[in-house]
C-alpha cells in the first residue's frame, strides 16, 4: 500500500515535534479560481453533484497543482510541492490520465517562454516521476477497509511534515453497500461513516490537512425536507432546471457537520460543448470551466 515508510526509531523532543508539525506546507492557493479565499489547514471540502459533472476531474487538478513545486529550472510552475493522500474507492484512477495531466500543464508552460533553452521530452518524463513521487495511493473496497486504511495513516503523516492534504475518491462509494448490510431500519447504516468521520476529524486537525472528498448526488429532497435542517441539501431551495441543489444529505448528520465547505458540481451540454458550473455554498461563488486532455480549462 506504500511504497516505504520513514523509519520511526528516531526520537524527537516535544520542541522538535511541534516545530516540525508546525512547518506542513499550506493548500491555501490550491486554485484560487475555485477557493478565492483560499483553503485553511483543517479545513473540509466536499465536492458534490451528479454522475459526469467533473467532481474526479477537479480532484485531478488539485492534485497536480499539490505534487508540482512551485519552479523547475527557470520556469514557475505555480505549484505547491507538496504530498497528499489519494484515497480511491471507486477504483477509477488512471495514473495515465494524472501524468497526461502534468505533462501538458508543463510544456504549456515551458512553450510559452521563447527565449529559454527547453527541456527534452526525457528530462520532463523524469521530472515528471519525481513528482509523482509526492502522491501516496491507497485503493480501498469497503468502508471498514476504508476506517482501517485511515487509522494507519497517522504513522506516515506524523513522521512527514511534507504531507498537507487527504484527498477521496469518493467518500460515498460504500453507502448501499452498507445499507444494505445493516438494512433498512433507522440509522445503522451511519455507523461506518460516523466512525471515518471521527478518525478524519482526528488527523485533520492534529495535523493541518486539508481534505477533500467527492460525494455523488443520489436523492432528491422531498419539499418538506427543505424546512429542516439536518436533511436538507446544504446548496439552499433553488430548484431551477438542471440545478442539482435540491438534494438532500444522505451520509448523516456527523457527516454534513463535520464539512466545512462544499462546491457543487454542474454540467451544461449546449451546441455540443460541455460546460461545468462549480458553486460554492455560502458565498455564493461560481465559476465555469471546460474540461479537455489538458485538463479544467477556467472561461
Amino acid at each position: 500500500m506504500w511504497a516505504r515508510q520513514k523509519s520511526m526509531s528516531k526520537s524527537e523532543s516535544g520542541a522538535q515535534l511541534l516545530a516540525r508539525l508546525g512547518s506542513r506546507p499550506s493548500l491555501e492557493k490550491v486554485e484560487p479560481k475555485l477557493f478565492p479565499n483560499g483553503l485553511s489547514p483543517g479545513e473540509v471540502v466536499e465536492l458534490f453533484g451528479a454522475e459526469g459533472t467533473g467532481k474526479s476531474e477537479v480532484l485531478l487538478h488539485c492534485i497536480a497543482k499539490c505534487i508540482l513545486p512551485p519552479e523547475w529550472l527557470t520556469f514557475d510552475l505555480g505549484g505547491l510541492g507538496t504530498k497528499v493522500i489519494f484515497i480511491d474507492t471507486d477504483y477509477k484512477f488512471s495514473i495515465l490520465r494524472l501524468v497526461i495531466l502534468l505533462e501538458k500543464k508543463i510544456t504549456d508552460i515551458v512553450n510559452t517562454e521563447v527565449d529559454e533553452t527547453k527541456p527534452s521530452s526525457d528530462e520532463i518524463e523524469v521530472f515528471i516521476t519525481k513528482c509523482l513521487k509526492r502522491l501516496y495511493l491507497v485503493r480501498c473496497n469497503s468502508s471498514h477497509q476504508l476506517l482501517c486504511t485511515l487509522h494507519s495513516l497517522e504513522t506516515n503523516i506524523a513522521a512527514d511534515s511534507d504531507f498537507a492534504g487527504i484527498m477521496i475518491d469518493s467518500i460515498s462509494a460504500f453507502y448501499w453497500i452498507d445499507r444494505c448490510n445493516h438494512g433498512d431500519g433507522g440509522s445503522a447504516h451511519e455507523k461506518n461513516m460516523n466512525k471515518i468521520v471521527d478518525i478524519l476529524q482526528t488527523i485533520a486537525k492534529k495535523y493541518n490537512l486539508v481534505v477533500m472528498a467527492t460525494k455523488a448526488a443520489v436523492f432528491k429532497a422531498k419539499l418538506r425536507d427543505f424546512d429542516k435542517g439536518d436533511n436538507a441539501s446544504p446548496f439552499g431551495e433553488s430548484k431551477h432546471k438542471g440545478d442539482n441543489s435540491n438534494f438532500s444529505e444522505y451520509l448523516g448528520k456527523v457527516w454534513n457537520k463535520f464539512v466545512g465547505k462544499w462546491l457543487m458540481l454542474e454540467k451544461d451540454v449546449t451546441g455540443g460543448k460541455s460546460i461545468f458550473t462549480s458553486r460554492q455554498k455560502m458565498s455564493g461563488h461560481s465559476v465555469c470551466f471546460t474540461i479537455s486532455e489538458s485538463g479544467l480549462q477556467f472561461e
